[in-house]
């Protein structure tokens, strides 16, 4: 029998790794920066698979802060694994140097099945990306990854 409308399976902290720090960002550099190429099974190492009443969607909660300047900015986090990315975009704060805590969007492997998540290792990066008219910058001091099943 099929359960609840949504449930949290599990969290992992996937940032900081122990040797971590937080991990700033320029605007002039909306490239992607690897935080760590060592993230084991991050979608699978630990989550149990979803039964067959659920689907899992996954996002992420992170402790950062974006400066406000104007124009559109944003955060984006990148999970490769197994030649797949999997992009989460942050939530625009405008903390200034301050930080805030915020919930990503949801990111979803196919249809969401346990057979289509893709648990191979890979590697952890990440971007800020601003059209602001001055050099407003971000950081990230920590990233836990949520795994949730919705019932179908």
């Amino acid at each position: 029998q099929c359960g609840t409308q949504q449930t949290l399976v599990d969290t992992r902290l996937i940032y900081p790794i122990p040797s971590g720090g937080a991990v700033y960002f320029e605007r002039n550099n909306a490239t992607w920066k690897e935080i760590t190429s060592d993230l084991l099974g991050p979608f699978g190492y630990t989550f149990p698979d979803p039964t067959v009443c659920y689907i899992r969607k996954f996002r992420l909660r992170a402790l950062y802060y974006d400066q406000n300047a104007g124009g559109s900015y944003y955060l984006e986090v990148k999970i490769d694994a197994n030649n797949s990315s999997a992009i989460f975009r942050l939530p625009t704060i405008a903390s200034g140097g301050g930080n805030a805590q915020a919930f990503s969007d949801w990111y979803q492997f196919g249809q969401g099945t346990a057979a289509e998540i893709n648990k191979g290792h890979g590697r952890l990066s990440a971007r800020f990306v601003s059209s602001a008219p001055y050099n407003n910058n971000a950081a990230i001091y920590y990233i836990t990854l949520e795994a949730h099943d919705f019932r179908r």
